[in-house]
């Protein structure tokens, strides 16, 4: 399973343990639904902007979506 498959399958997890769309999560992380339907099918891999917009979304820390996405996160 390649990175991108895992950032995938832990970002579907993270929306289904909360109940929230993809456009949901979107708002919340104040970036388009259409970015994160792109990155959840493949299309397009997650950018350092989608990944603090997915920590602000979630709450968490920004470093672990990036190690999450095999990113490295630079402050």
């Amino acid at each position: 399973m390649g990175m991108n498959e895992k950032f995938v399958k832990w970002l579907n997890a993270m929306l289904e343990d909360r109940g929230w769309s993809q456009s949901e999560a979107a708002r919340r992380g104040k970036f388009s639904a259409s970015m994160i339907q792109q990155v959840l099918s493949g299309t397009t891999n997650p950018g350092s902007s989608f990944c603090k917009g997915i920590a602000r979304a979630f709450g968490i820390p920004e470093e672990e979506v990036f190690r999450r996405a095999g990113m490295e996160f630079l402050h």
